[in-house]
Protein backbone atom coordinates (compact mmCIF):
# COMPACT_ATOMS: atom_id res chain seq x y z
CA UNK A 1 0.00 0.00 0.00
CA UNK A 2 0.72 3.62 -0.60
CA UNK A 3 -0.44 6.55 2.35
CA UNK A 4 -0.37 10.09 1.77
CA UNK A 5 0.74 11.11 4.52
CA UNK A 6 1.39 9.88 8.13
CA UNK A 7 -2.09 10.06 8.98
CA UNK A 8 -3.72 8.71 6.24
CA UNK A 9 -2.52 5.06 5.74
CA UNK A 10 -4.79 2.07 6.48
CA UNK A 11 -7.72 0.95 4.29
CA UNK A 12 -10.22 -2.27 5.52
CA UNK A 13 -9.79 -5.62 4.33
CA UNK A 14 -12.72 -8.19 3.81
CA UNK A 15 -13.06 -11.48 4.01
CA UNK A 16 -16.35 -13.17 3.10
CA UNK A 17 -18.77 -10.68 3.65
CA UNK A 18 -18.25 -10.97 7.41
CA UNK A 19 -14.53 -10.88 8.73
CA UNK A 20 -13.56 -7.20 8.63
CA UNK A 21 -9.55 -5.95 9.16
CA UNK A 22 -8.48 -2.25 9.89
CA UNK A 23 -5.24 -2.77 7.42
CA UNK A 24 -2.13 -0.39 8.72
CA UNK A 25 -3.47 2.77 10.63
CA UNK A 26 0.45 3.36 11.74
CA UNK A 27 4.30 2.94 10.86
CA UNK A 28 4.16 3.64 7.37
CA UNK A 29 5.92 6.28 5.31
CA UNK A 30 4.54 9.12 2.75
CA UNK A 31 4.65 8.40 -0.38
CA UNK A 32 6.45 5.17 -0.96
CA UNK A 33 5.32 1.52 -1.58
CA UNK A 34 4.88 -0.52 1.54
CA UNK A 35 4.54 -3.92 2.12
CA UNK A 36 1.98 -4.08 5.30
CA UNK A 37 1.00 -7.75 7.14
CA UNK A 38 -0.87 -5.93 10.55
CA UNK A 39 -3.43 -4.45 11.52
CA UNK A 40 -5.20 -1.39 13.76
CA UNK A 41 -1.71 -0.09 13.99
CA UNK A 42 0.22 -2.40 15.90
CA UNK A 43 2.78 -4.76 13.96
CA UNK A 44 2.97 -7.21 16.29
CA UNK A 45 -0.87 -8.23 15.23
CA UNK A 46 -0.92 -10.05 12.25
CA UNK A 47 -3.74 -10.54 9.64
CA UNK A 48 -4.18 -13.74 9.56
CA UNK A 49 -7.30 -15.54 9.05
CA UNK A 50 -7.90 -19.59 9.41
CA UNK A 51 -9.39 -20.47 5.63
CA UNK A 52 -11.37 -24.03 4.54
CA UNK A 53 -10.58 -25.88 1.35
CA UNK A 54 -12.71 -23.94 -1.19
CA UNK A 55 -13.40 -20.16 -2.73
CA UNK A 56 -12.89 -17.18 -0.81
CA UNK A 57 -13.82 -13.48 -1.34
CA UNK A 58 -11.73 -10.66 -0.33
CA UNK A 59 -12.27 -7.14 -0.89
CA UNK A 60 -10.56 -3.61 -0.03
CA UNK A 61 -12.66 -1.21 1.34
CA UNK A 62 -11.55 2.67 1.02
CA UNK A 63 -11.13 4.24 5.09
CA UNK A 64 -8.67 7.20 4.47
CA UNK A 65 -8.25 9.46 1.48
CA UNK A 66 -5.53 9.19 -0.76
CA UNK A 67 -4.74 5.44 0.29
CA UNK A 68 -3.54 3.18 -2.67
CA UNK A 69 -4.06 -0.96 -3.32
CA UNK A 70 -1.46 -2.30 -5.70
CA UNK A 71 -1.63 -5.80 -4.99
CA UNK A 72 -3.04 -8.32 -1.98
CA UNK A 73 -0.49 -11.27 -0.97
CA UNK A 74 -2.70 -14.44 0.40
CA UNK A 75 0.19 -16.71 1.80
CA UNK A 76 0.59 -19.39 4.26
CA UNK A 77 3.79 -18.87 5.49
CA UNK A 78 3.45 -15.77 8.12
CA UNK A 79 7.33 -15.58 7.86
CA UNK A 80 7.60 -14.75 4.37
CA UNK A 81 8.81 -11.26 3.85
CA UNK A 82 7.58 -9.87 0.52
CA UNK A 83 10.47 -8.45 -1.24
CA UNK A 84 9.31 -6.74 -4.69
CA UNK A 85 5.65 -7.99 -6.18
CA UNK A 86 5.73 -10.49 -3.51
CA UNK A 87 6.67 -13.16 -5.68
CA UNK A 88 9.10 -14.48 -3.49
CA UNK A 89 6.00 -15.23 -0.98
CA UNK A 90 3.86 -17.07 -4.05
CA UNK A 91 2.88 -20.57 -2.62
CA UNK A 92 4.73 -23.30 -5.40
CA UNK A 93 2.28 -25.97 -6.69
CA UNK A 94 3.09 -29.48 -5.87
CA UNK A 95 4.27 -31.51 -9.10
CA UNK A 96 6.00 -34.05 -7.47
CA UNK A 97 4.76 -37.35 -7.86
CA UNK A 98 5.17 -40.22 -4.79
CA UNK A 99 7.10 -42.85 -5.95
CA UNK A 100 5.96 -46.02 -5.45
CA UNK A 101 6.75 -50.46 -5.99
CA UNK A 102 5.47 -53.83 -4.61
CA UNK A 103 7.99 -55.26 -3.03
CA UNK A 104 5.80 -58.54 -2.03
CA UNK A 105 4.96 -60.74 -4.12
CA UNK A 106 7.17 -61.21 -6.91
CA UNK A 107 6.36 -60.14 -10.38
CA UNK A 108 5.44 -63.48 -12.68
CA UNK A 109 5.41 -65.49 -8.82
CA UNK A 110 2.67 -67.67 -8.36
CA UNK A 111 0.89 -67.62 -5.23
CA UNK A 112 -1.61 -69.24 -2.74
CA UNK A 113 -3.62 -68.89 0.03
CA UNK A 114 -3.47 -65.67 1.97
CA UNK A 115 -1.06 -63.85 0.17
CA UNK A 116 0.36 -60.18 1.76
CA UNK A 117 0.80 -57.63 -0.99
CA UNK A 118 3.65 -55.37 0.48
CA UNK A 119 4.40 -52.03 -1.14
CA UNK A 120 7.15 -49.06 -0.34
CA UNK A 121 6.09 -45.53 -0.97
CA UNK A 122 7.78 -42.10 -0.61
CA UNK A 123 7.25 -38.72 -1.46
CA UNK A 124 9.01 -35.03 -1.16
CA UNK A 125 6.13 -33.98 1.00
CA UNK A 126 4.72 -37.04 2.56
CA UNK A 127 2.17 -40.01 1.11
CA UNK A 128 -1.24 -39.43 2.14
CA UNK A 129 -2.63 -42.69 0.98
CA UNK A 130 -1.73 -46.08 -0.79
CA UNK A 131 -4.80 -48.54 -2.83
CA UNK A 132 -4.64 -51.75 -3.35
CA UNK A 133 -6.68 -53.18 -6.65
CA UNK A 134 -6.61 -56.63 -8.42
CA UNK A 135 -7.90 -57.03 -11.54
CA UNK A 136 -8.25 -52.86 -11.58
CA UNK A 137 -10.59 -53.06 -8.73
CA UNK A 138 -10.10 -51.22 -5.54
CA UNK A 139 -9.41 -53.90 -2.59
CA UNK A 140 -7.97 -51.56 0.73
CA UNK A 141 -6.43 -48.32 1.55
CA UNK A 142 -3.42 -47.85 3.69
CA UNK A 143 -2.34 -44.40 5.12
CA UNK A 144 0.34 -45.51 6.96
CA UNK A 145 3.76 -46.91 6.13
CA UNK A 146 4.30 -50.14 6.10
CA UNK A 147 1.79 -50.17 3.46
CA UNK A 148 0.22 -53.70 2.99
CA UNK A 149 -3.06 -55.59 1.83
CA UNK A 150 -4.07 -59.41 2.69
CA UNK A 151 -5.32 -60.87 -0.52
CA UNK A 152 -6.86 -64.10 -0.10
CA UNK A 153 -6.67 -66.04 -2.81
CA UNK A 154 -9.04 -68.45 -2.06
CA UNK A 155 -12.22 -66.40 -3.38
CA UNK A 156 -10.52 -66.21 -6.56
CA UNK A 157 -10.32 -68.75 -9.56
CA UNK A 158 -6.72 -69.91 -10.49
CA UNK A 159 -5.50 -67.65 -13.28
CA UNK A 160 -3.25 -64.91 -13.86
CA UNK A 161 -4.12 -61.50 -12.24
CA UNK A 162 -2.78 -58.19 -11.99
CA UNK A 163 -2.17 -56.75 -8.52
CA UNK A 164 -1.69 -52.80 -8.70
CA UNK A 165 -0.54 -50.33 -5.89
CA UNK A 166 -1.28 -46.87 -6.45
CA UNK A 167 0.27 -44.12 -4.29
CA UNK A 168 -1.15 -40.53 -3.92
CA UNK A 169 0.34 -37.22 -1.41
CA UNK A 170 -1.74 -34.34 -0.10
CA UNK A 171 -1.99 -32.56 -3.70
CA UNK A 172 -2.96 -35.72 -5.47
CA UNK A 173 -0.02 -36.56 -7.39
CA UNK A 174 0.05 -40.25 -7.44
CA UNK A 175 2.24 -43.04 -9.25
CA UNK A 176 1.33 -46.36 -9.85
CA UNK A 177 3.15 -49.96 -9.77
CA UNK A 178 1.78 -53.80 -11.38
CA UNK A 179 2.52 -56.72 -10.77
CA UNK A 180 1.63 -60.23 -13.04
CA UNK A 181 0.93 -63.59 -10.52
CA UNK A 182 -0.92 -66.73 -11.02
CA UNK A 183 -2.70 -67.86 -8.32
CA UNK A 184 -2.88 -71.68 -7.93
CA UNK A 185 -5.06 -73.02 -5.11
CA UNK A 186 -5.99 -76.75 -4.16
CA UNK A 187 -3.32 -79.26 -3.81
CA UNK A 188 -0.28 -77.25 -2.53
CA UNK A 189 3.07 -78.55 -2.64
CA UNK A 190 4.73 -77.36 0.64
CA UNK A 191 8.57 -77.07 0.78
CA UNK A 192 10.68 -79.52 2.32
CA UNK A 193 11.98 -78.64 5.67
CA UNK A 194 15.29 -77.99 6.31
CA UNK A 195 18.23 -80.59 7.97
CA UNK A 196 20.97 -80.66 9.95
CA UNK A 197 19.52 -78.01 12.27
CA UNK A 198 22.17 -77.06 14.84
CA UNK A 199 22.70 -74.22 17.59
CA UNK A 200 25.73 -73.21 19.48
CA UNK A 201 26.07 -71.06 21.54
CA UNK A 202 29.53 -69.16 20.74
CA UNK A 203 29.45 -66.31 23.87
CA UNK A 204 27.18 -65.78 26.61
CA UNK A 205 24.85 -63.87 24.58
CA UNK A 206 25.04 -65.09 20.69
CA UNK A 207 23.84 -68.20 19.85
CA UNK A 208 24.83 -69.72 16.11
CA UNK A 209 22.13 -71.51 13.81
CA UNK A 210 23.49 -73.89 10.99
CA UNK A 211 21.11 -75.96 8.64
CA UNK A 212 21.32 -77.67 4.84
CA UNK A 213 18.18 -76.85 2.48
CA UNK A 214 15.65 -79.99 2.48
CA UNK A 215 15.47 -82.04 -0.62
CA UNK A 216 14.43 -80.37 -3.74
CA UNK A 217 14.64 -77.22 -2.31
CA UNK A 218 14.85 -74.34 -4.71
CA UNK A 219 17.22 -71.51 -4.47
CA UNK A 220 13.93 -68.98 -4.04
CA UNK A 221 13.84 -70.42 -0.88
CA UNK A 222 13.80 -68.14 2.72
CA UNK A 223 14.00 -69.65 5.62
CA UNK A 224 11.86 -68.37 8.57
CA UNK A 225 13.78 -68.16 12.71
CA UNK A 226 11.63 -69.29 15.25
CA UNK A 227 12.82 -69.07 19.00
CA UNK A 228 10.61 -70.15 21.76
CA UNK A 229 7.68 -70.41 19.37
CA UNK A 230 8.35 -66.29 18.64
CA UNK A 231 9.68 -65.76 14.80
CA UNK A 232 12.45 -63.10 14.98
CA UNK A 233 14.28 -63.36 11.20
CA UNK A 234 13.69 -64.13 7.69
CA UNK A 235 17.03 -64.95 5.89
CA UNK A 236 17.55 -66.21 2.63
CA UNK A 237 21.32 -68.29 3.97
CA UNK A 238 21.78 -71.13 5.57
CA UNK A 239 23.29 -69.60 8.76
CA UNK A 240 22.09 -67.16 11.36
CA UNK A 241 23.68 -65.25 14.36
CA UNK A 242 20.98 -64.32 17.06
CA UNK A 243 22.76 -61.58 19.75
CA UNK A 244 19.46 -60.87 21.23
CA UNK A 245 19.91 -64.02 23.52
CA UNK A 246 20.97 -63.38 27.60
CA UNK A 247 23.34 -65.59 29.07
CA UNK A 248 22.76 -68.60 31.46
CA UNK A 249 19.08 -69.27 29.46
CA UNK A 250 17.85 -72.01 27.20
CA UNK A 251 16.77 -71.50 23.78
CA UNK A 252 14.40 -73.82 21.60
CA UNK A 253 14.85 -73.14 17.69
CA UNK A 254 13.08 -73.28 14.69
CA UNK A 255 14.13 -72.80 11.20
CA UNK A 256 11.16 -73.29 8.91
CA UNK A 257 11.18 -73.11 4.69
CA UNK A 258 9.47 -70.63 2.89
CA UNK A 259 8.37 -70.52 -0.49
CA UNK A 260 7.80 -67.73 -3.43
CA UNK A 261 4.04 -68.29 -2.66
CA UNK A 262 4.51 -68.48 1.04
CA UNK A 263 4.16 -71.97 1.88
CA UNK A 264 6.21 -73.39 4.54
CA UNK A 265 7.54 -76.27 5.34
CA UNK A 266 5.86 -78.54 8.72
CA UNK A 267 6.12 -76.06 11.47
CA UNK A 268 5.26 -78.34 14.19
CA UNK A 269 9.18 -79.64 13.59
CA UNK A 270 10.79 -80.27 17.68
CA UNK A 271 12.65 -77.61 18.54
CA UNK A 272 16.61 -77.80 18.47
CA UNK A 273 17.53 -76.44 22.12
CA UNK A 274 20.83 -74.62 23.35
CA UNK A 275 21.79 -73.44 26.84
CA UNK A 276 23.94 -70.11 26.56
CA UNK A 277 26.94 -69.98 29.24
CA UNK A 278 26.30 -68.24 32.51
CA UNK A 279 28.73 -64.81 32.18
CA UNK A 280 32.65 -64.65 34.09
CA UNK A 281 31.90 -64.17 37.70
CA UNK A 282 34.34 -61.02 36.68
CA UNK A 283 34.66 -59.88 33.48
CA UNK A 284 37.99 -57.55 32.66
CA UNK A 285 38.93 -58.01 29.39
CA UNK A 286 38.47 -54.95 27.37
CA UNK A 287 37.04 -55.32 23.69
CA UNK A 288 39.64 -54.27 21.18
CA UNK A 289 39.37 -50.74 19.60
CA UNK A 290 37.54 -49.90 16.61
CA UNK A 291 39.07 -49.90 13.58
CA UNK A 292 38.41 -48.25 9.91
CA UNK A 293 36.68 -45.53 11.26
CA UNK A 294 35.69 -42.96 8.64
CA UNK A 295 34.17 -39.75 8.90
CA UNK A 296 32.44 -37.72 5.55
CA UNK A 297 30.30 -34.23 5.94
CA UNK A 298 26.43 -35.39 4.88
CA UNK A 299 25.38 -31.56 4.56
CA UNK A 300 26.48 -28.24 5.86
CA UNK A 301 25.32 -29.95 9.74
CA UNK A 302 25.52 -33.28 9.61
CA UNK A 303 28.46 -36.00 9.41
CA UNK A 304 28.05 -38.85 9.29
CA UNK A 305 30.49 -41.84 10.74
CA UNK A 306 31.15 -45.21 10.51
CA UNK A 307 33.84 -47.95 11.49
CA UNK A 308 34.66 -51.91 11.73
CA UNK A 309 33.18 -53.34 14.56
CA UNK A 310 34.94 -54.13 17.66
CA UNK A 311 35.32 -57.96 19.38
CA UNK A 312 35.33 -59.05 23.01
CA UNK A 313 35.09 -61.77 24.65
CA UNK A 314 31.79 -61.90 25.86
CA UNK A 315 29.94 -59.16 23.65
CA UNK A 316 30.38 -55.51 22.92
CA UNK A 317 27.27 -53.56 24.10
CA UNK A 318 27.77 -49.98 22.76
CA UNK A 319 30.25 -47.70 21.15
CA UNK A 320 30.80 -44.19 22.63
CA UNK A 321 31.09 -41.29 20.33
CA UNK A 322 33.71 -38.64 21.13
CA UNK A 323 33.81 -35.08 18.91
CA UNK A 324 36.54 -32.46 19.24
CA UNK A 325 35.95 -28.64 17.60
CA UNK A 326 39.37 -26.84 16.91
CA UNK A 327 41.65 -26.99 19.82
CA UNK A 328 39.11 -27.74 22.56
CA UNK A 329 38.84 -31.05 24.29
CA UNK A 330 36.92 -33.91 22.97
CA UNK A 331 33.48 -34.64 24.80
CA UNK A 332 31.58 -37.35 24.20
CA UNK A 333 28.46 -36.54 22.39
CA UNK A 334 26.83 -40.14 21.50
CA UNK A 335 26.25 -43.78 22.66
CA UNK A 336 25.26 -46.25 19.93
CA UNK A 337 25.03 -50.34 19.37
CA UNK A 338 25.71 -50.39 15.71
CA UNK A 339 28.93 -49.29 13.94
CA UNK A 340 27.47 -45.68 12.68
CA UNK A 341 26.53 -42.46 13.61
CA UNK A 342 25.14 -39.12 12.06
CA UNK A 343 26.25 -36.28 14.21
CA UNK A 344 23.61 -33.75 13.02
CA UNK A 345 22.58 -29.72 14.66
CA UNK A 346 26.56 -28.87 13.53
CA UNK A 347 27.66 -25.50 12.24
CA UNK A 348 28.15 -25.05 8.45
CA UNK A 349 32.22 -24.83 7.07
CA UNK A 350 33.36 -26.33 10.58
CA UNK A 351 36.10 -28.93 11.11
CA UNK A 352 35.87 -31.57 13.72
CA UNK A 353 37.51 -34.48 14.91
CA UNK A 354 36.39 -37.93 16.12
CA UNK A 355 37.14 -41.05 17.50
CA UNK A 356 35.37 -44.06 18.75
CA UNK A 357 35.88 -45.90 21.97
CA UNK A 358 33.73 -49.61 22.46
CA UNK A 359 32.87 -50.64 25.87
CA UNK A 360 31.15 -54.33 27.11
CA UNK A 361 28.11 -55.15 29.12
CA UNK A 362 30.82 -55.05 32.53
CA UNK A 363 31.68 -51.78 31.42
CA UNK A 364 35.38 -52.18 30.05
CA UNK A 365 36.48 -49.83 27.71
CA UNK A 366 38.75 -50.47 24.82
CA UNK A 367 41.40 -47.99 23.63
CA UNK A 368 40.58 -45.45 21.32
CA UNK A 369 40.11 -45.47 17.67
CA UNK A 370 42.18 -43.58 15.37
CA UNK A 371 41.28 -39.95 15.05
CA UNK A 372 39.46 -38.33 11.94
CA UNK A 373 38.44 -34.94 10.92
CA UNK A 374 35.69 -33.79 8.31
CA UNK A 375 34.67 -30.37 7.61
CA UNK A 376 30.79 -29.96 7.12
CA UNK A 377 29.73 -28.59 3.91
CA UNK A 378 29.63 -24.55 3.40
CA UNK A 379 26.51 -22.55 3.12
CA UNK A 380 25.68 -21.70 -0.48
CA UNK A 381 26.04 -18.06 -1.19
CA UNK A 382 22.37 -16.18 -0.66
CA UNK A 383 21.90 -14.87 -4.48
CA UNK A 384 20.19 -11.60 -4.38
CA UNK A 385 17.05 -10.81 -5.98
CA UNK A 386 17.23 -7.92 -8.52
CA UNK A 387 15.43 -4.43 -7.60
CA UNK A 388 12.41 -2.52 -9.26
CA UNK A 389 13.06 1.30 -10.65
CA UNK A 390 9.41 2.96 -10.95
CA UNK A 391 7.94 6.24 -10.92
CA UNK A 392 6.47 9.11 -12.90
CA UNK A 393 7.38 11.84 -15.79
CA UNK A 394 6.31 15.58 -15.85
CA UNK A 395 6.63 18.40 -17.11
CA UNK A 396 7.54 21.37 -15.36
CA UNK A 397 4.24 22.75 -15.32
CA UNK A 398 3.15 19.29 -13.35
CA UNK A 399 1.83 17.44 -15.91
CA UNK A 400 2.18 13.77 -16.82
CA UNK A 401 3.96 12.90 -19.54
CA UNK A 402 2.70 10.07 -21.64
CA UNK A 403 4.98 8.20 -24.32
CA UNK A 404 8.00 9.52 -22.38
CA UNK A 405 11.36 7.37 -22.07
CA UNK A 406 13.10 6.46 -19.56
CA UNK A 407 16.14 4.23 -20.15
CA UNK A 408 18.72 2.31 -18.11
CA UNK A 409 22.09 0.66 -19.65
CA UNK A 410 22.83 -2.45 -17.54
CA UNK A 411 26.27 -4.35 -18.34
CA UNK A 412 26.04 -2.41 -21.62
CA UNK A 413 22.12 -4.03 -22.33
CA UNK A 414 19.43 -1.21 -22.25
CA UNK A 415 16.44 -1.87 -20.23
CA UNK A 416 13.39 1.13 -21.10
CA UNK A 417 9.82 1.61 -20.43
CA UNK A 418 7.62 3.85 -21.55
CA UNK A 419 5.01 6.13 -19.27
CA UNK A 420 1.43 5.44 -19.54
CA UNK A 421 -1.22 8.63 -19.81
CA UNK A 422 -0.65 9.24 -15.93
CA UNK A 423 2.73 9.49 -16.68
CA UNK A 424 3.92 6.21 -14.71
CA UNK A 425 6.63 3.88 -15.62
CA UNK A 426 8.18 0.50 -14.03
CA UNK A 427 11.40 -1.05 -15.18
CA UNK A 428 12.16 -4.73 -13.45
CA UNK A 429 14.91 -7.15 -12.56
CA UNK A 430 17.17 -4.68 -12.49
CA UNK A 431 20.55 -5.92 -10.60
CA UNK A 432 21.63 -3.90 -7.50
CA UNK A 433 24.12 -1.31 -8.31
CA UNK A 434 24.32 2.38 -9.21
CA UNK A 435 23.17 3.69 -12.66
CA UNK A 436 22.34 6.26 -14.96
CA UNK A 437 18.74 6.63 -15.96
CA UNK A 438 17.87 8.74 -19.08
CA UNK A 439 14.52 10.22 -19.58
CA UNK A 440 13.44 12.30 -22.62
CA UNK A 441 9.63 12.84 -24.39
CA UNK A 442 8.62 14.44 -27.22
CA UNK A 443 8.97 18.50 -27.47
CA UNK A 444 11.00 18.33 -24.13
CA UNK A 445 15.03 18.33 -23.65
CA UNK A 446 16.38 14.79 -22.45
CA UNK A 447 17.92 14.69 -18.95
CA UNK A 448 20.13 12.11 -17.52
CA UNK A 449 20.26 11.02 -14.09
CA UNK A 450 22.10 8.53 -11.67
CA UNK A 451 19.90 6.40 -9.44
CA UNK A 452 21.28 3.53 -6.58
CA UNK A 453 18.90 0.05 -7.16
CA UNK A 454 18.89 -1.66 -3.94
CA UNK A 455 18.42 -5.86 -4.31
CA UNK A 456 14.89 -6.86 -4.16
CA UNK A 457 13.86 -3.51 -2.97
CA UNK A 458 11.37 -1.51 -5.27
CA UNK A 459 13.33 2.44 -6.05
CA UNK A 460 10.78 5.63 -6.66
CA UNK A 461 11.76 7.83 -8.59
CA UNK A 462 10.56 10.99 -10.50
CA UNK A 463 11.77 12.77 -12.87
CA UNK A 464 10.65 16.26 -14.28
CA UNK A 465 11.64 17.79 -17.94
CA UNK A 466 11.36 21.67 -18.32
CA UNK A 467 10.69 22.72 -22.62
Amino acid sequence: MKAADATNNSYLLEVDGNNCFTVGDSGIGANAWTWVDYQNGSASSKVTMQLSAGTHTIKAIGREANVKIDRILATADQNCVPSGFGDNCMAKADTTRPVTAITMPDNLSTVSGEVTVKADASDNTGVTRVEFYVQDVLKATDTASAYEYKWNTAQYSNGTYTITVKAYDAAGNSSVDARSVTVKNGVVKAPAAPVKVAAKATMPTEVLLTWQPGAGSTSDIRYRIVRNKITIATVTGLTYTDKTVAANTQYGYQVIAVDKANNTSNTAVTPTTVKTPALPVKDTQAPTKPLSLVAKAASTSQINLSWKASSDNIGVKSYDVYRAKGSAAAAKVATVSGTSYGNNGLSAGTAYTYYVVARDAAGNSSPASAKVAATTQKTPPVSQSPGILRGTVKSSSGRPLSGAKVMVWVNGKRHMATTNWRGQYIIAKIPAGKYEVRVKARSHPSKTYTVQINAGKVKWFDATLRR
